[in-house]
């Protein structure tokens, strides 16, 4: 299931430039960063071989930093900077929880 919080980093990383709020600097940078940070969390859990809980951990709590992001870094009034970050960040809280709080490992 890494792929799937991978490739919603993806898409957060480009939400800027799909959704058309790459003028404002600040929803900017939170999605590439948060966004780029699920990448590595995801290629890392790829490449490890012992299948450790910690990067699901790790990206769950970068989908909830996405949810209250728009928030706290005051861009919740772009709705389209708001809308694609929460609902990024709540996919990505979601796959990544619910691996991270299974006990079975695929």
């Amino acid at each position: 299931m890494y792929w799937v919080t991978g490739l919603l980093g993806l898409i957060l990383a480009a939400a800027p430039w799909a959704f058309g709020y790459s003028d404002n600097m600040v929803a900017l940078w939170t999605s590439l960063i948060v966004g780029a940070a699920t990448i590595v969390v995801s290629i890392l859990e790829a490449a490890q071989s012992d299948r450790a809980q910690w990067e699901y951990w790790a990206a769950g709590i970068l989908g909830v930093v996405a949810i209250f992001a728009p928030f706290v870094f005051g861009y919740g009034n772009i709705a389209n900077a708001m809308w694609s970050t929460v609902i990024l960040g709540v996919l990505i809280a979601a796959f990544a929880g619910t691996r991270a709080l299974s006990t079975g490992k695929t």
